[in-house]
């Protein structure tokens, strides 16, 4: 993306249309239609006013019961095998999906369908599919997306290379073999600072982690400008070190490798359990950009950089977020207690195509522990509609116990106890299973 700063070129890698993407099933996006049926509402690429209709199969799912619609999941498996007017009511969901990251700017679109099935040869299918259908509605190039080398290669023989070159995301010491695939089909590649057996813990392990997949992607003839590096970007709310650990790791990666390379990241990984997580989000990718990252993986919709970078620095909102970046606010208290205060004035954490800010913010894929419960913490009023992080919670009665599970409080302790979980996952399972894990929980909506 070209930003009116002659100096800075950001490359966006728009992150929206994966099958983990969640509305909540008691937000204002889910509706019920004239014959009782519910569904997603959202406006079409012309303006119109639709509905994508939430299956009855979808219904009996424990992620249904739970409150979450996976909306993307609904839109790919309507488009590919539904009856006649399914399909056309999920190809017009993710054409306007499609649409609004293409008029924000998005330099790649990244596709990912490891959650449509738990059997790999129906991903492999849906991603063939998902990479011919999204190369026939934008001249954006795919970046393809899976936690499966077998997947990302099937995705990748889809593009048929008239629309650009595509991006592979991603490579890591405990899949080395992504590089040949990159080389194979010529496409871009994000190598991350993941280890060969977990993720880092410190700046000093992400920096050694990335500096050997780039040297082995130069080794194999990649050209530095197709290298995107990922520090690994971790939730601020699980520990207080992770803002500063990806900054001293982006900008000693730029001094080692120069211009040329790109150091990227899921920027919004950095917001997981926290309330307002927009201006969390935006303020990192500044102090990303100031550090020398010049690529992000995020919602061009809900963090447009050309906005971002034109922020005031001097407003209370960033100077709180700043703060809790770079460790000052010990536990978030004086950002949960301003966000109380002042009410969520965030976008929430997903919207459908067409309906505003869209897109849950994405997670990141490793752990420690911070942001402990802090008094000032909110809790979400019952049914609140207030755009941003603790109202987008499920309309359960105000019972005592419901107050208590849907409170800031709760979901931050939650966040931790599930990235905890996953840094077990990570660090006693096949490198396949760990990826896994890390995407699932990705898809959480706290």
């Amino acid at each position: 993306m070209k930003l009116k700063n002659p100096d800075l070129d950001f490359v966006i890698i728009g992150e929206n249309i994966h099958t983990t993407r969640v509305v909540m099933r008691r937000g204002k996006l889910v509706t019920t239609t004239a014959d009782g049926r519910q569904a997603v509402r959202y406006r079409s690429v012309d303006g119109e006013r639709r509905q994508l209709v939430i299956p009855e199969a979808v219904e009996g799912t424990q992620d249904f019961e739970e409150g979450r619609v996976k909306h993307v999941k609904i839109a790919v498996q309507a488009a590919m095998g539904g009856d006649r007017e399914s399909a056309a009511e999920g190809m017009h969901y993710l054409r306007r999906m499609v649409q609004r990251q293409e008029q924000a700017g998005a330099d790649f679109l990244d596709l990912n369908v490891d959650e449509i099935s738990l059997k790999l040869e129906e991903q492999k299918q849906a991603m063939a599919w998902l990479v011919t259908t999204v190369q026939g509605l934008t001249d954006i190039p795919v970046s393809v997306d899976s936690s499966n080398a077998e997947t990302i290669s099937v995705g990748l023989r889809a593009w048929d290379g008239s629309k650009g070159r595509p991006m592979l995301n991603s490579a890591s010491l405990e899949r080395l073999d992504a590089l040949d695939l990159a080389v194979e089909h010529d496409a871009h590649v994000i190598v991350t600072a993941a280890g060969e057996s977990g993720m880092p813990e410190s700046a000093e392990e992400r920096i050694a982690n990335a500096s050997r997949m780039v040297d082995a992607a130069l080794e194999k003839g990649i050209a530095a400008g197709d290298i995107y590096i990922d520090p690994l970007i971790f939730p601020i709310s699980v520990d207080g070190r992770f803002g500063r650990h990806s900054f001293e790791a982006i900008a000693a990666l730029r001094h080692k490798y120069g211009p040329e390379i790109h150091i990227t990241g899921g920027m919004s990984n950095v917001s997981f359990g926290i309330p307002s997580r927009k201006w969390i989000n935006d303020v990192f990718m500044v102090l990303a950009v100031e550090a020398g990252a010049n690529s992000g993986i995020i919602d061009p919709v809900t963090s447009r950089p050309d906005k971002v970078f034109a922020l005031d620095r001097g407003s209370r909102p960033y100077r709180l977020a700043d703060d809790v970046l770079m460790g000052r606010d010990e536990h978030c208290a004086a950002y949960i207690a301003a966000a109380k205060t002042a009410g969520s004035r965030a976008p929430p954490v997903a919207r459908a195509p067409g309906t505003g800010p869209q897109g849950p913010q994405a997670t990141s894929k490793s752990s420690a522990s911070s942001c402990r419960r802090s008094r000032a913490s909110p809790s979400p009023s019952r049914g609140s509609t207030t755009r941003g992080g603790p109202a987008d919670v499920p309309r359960h009665p105000r019972t005592a116990f419901t107050a208590a599970m849907t409170s800031v409080p709760m979901r931050m302790r939650m966040t931790r106890l599930a990235w905890r979980w996953q840094r077990r996952a990570v660090s006693r399972s096949p490198a396949s299973k760990a990826r896994r894990i890390s995407r699932k929980i990705r898809g959480m909506t706290l």
